[in-house]
């Protein structure tokens, strides 16, 4: 059972579609080369799911993100938990502190764990070439600094110093992209992203989150702001949600949509 869709893409691309017994938290969007796939998984859930509809599936592994193994209507049990009903547990080593090594090491360990160990090494090897393609389209640009937006709501503004995201921030690195808020903690107030005046902003769009167009209609109108090189310079920019926070390799999708993105609307 994977407790994302990312976990469930990421088994898919491994091959291992017919090995699974459900999936829960669909809050992006499929991508196109793995949607027949996905959608002859049993969907437990469309958003976060609990223990007892994950037991139900009679999964003999539970993997995924690591922050979702909880006792909480949001999570699918405990490891010790779900151990001691002797379901096993996988939790991606991308959820915590993790980086883009991080993600070929749990491709290599599910690789092993279900005997697809050709299926695992070729995938990396294509993700790694897909790294490095991203590192030579921009070797000539120069640095700049982001800063990220959460769509709490349309009117209001919410940034995050992503200071433990750090498999988002290992990734945003391959467009030489730096956090402005490295290295802070707590809360960011708006004050202090005006004048850390990042040169782009970052978001992120789920299924139910706020309306992102109006969103970033109010951030460009917004009189406070104008002053901030991002908002001058029309530098925002939208990931989905699965190809951001969904810890899996979608997050090269999304990369590689931002840079060419950029690249159609340079800073000048």
């Amino acid at each position: 059972m994977a407790n994302t869709q990312s976990a469930a893409e990421m088994l898919i691309k491994l091959g291992l579609t017919d090995k699974m017994v459900g999936v829960a938290a669909l809050y992006g969007t499929v991508t196109p080369d793995v949607a027949d796939d996905f959608a002859k998984i049993p969907v437990l859930s469309k958003d976060y799911v609990g223990k007892e509809l994950v037991v139900g599936a009679s999964p003999d592994l539970v993997l995924g993100r690591g922050d979702l193994f909880a006792d909480a209507d949001w999570g699918v049990g405990t490891v010790d938990g779900l151990n001691d009903m002797n379901i096993r547990t996988f939790l991606q080593t991308t959820n915590h502190q993790g980086t883009l090594d991080s993600l070929y090491n749990d491709i290599a360990q599910l690789g092993q764990i279900f005997d697809v160990q050709d299926n695992a090494a070729k995938f990396t090897e294509s993700l790694k070439a897909r790294v490095e393609a991203i590192k030579s389209s921009v070797a000539d640009q120069s640095e700049h600094r982001f800063a990220y937006i959460v769509p709490a709501t349309e009117d209001t503004i919410t940034v995050s110093s992503m200071h433990n995201d750090t498999y988002q921030l290992d990734a945003l690195s391959l467009l030489k992209l730096k956090n402005t808020f490295d290295g802070v903690q707590g809360e960011v107030s708006v004050e202090q992203l005006i004048t850390a005046n990042p040169d782009y902003l970052l978001l992120s769009a789920y299924a139910g989150s706020p309306d992102i167009d109006k969103l970033i209609q109010n951030l460009y109108a917004n009189p406070a702001l104008q002053s901030m090189n991002a908002i001058k310079n029309k530098q925002i920019y939208v990931t989905d949600f699965s190809q951001f926070w969904g810890y899996g390799y979608q997050i090269l999708d999304g990369i590689e949509k931002m840079e060419q993105e950029m690249k159609a609307n340079p800073i000048k």
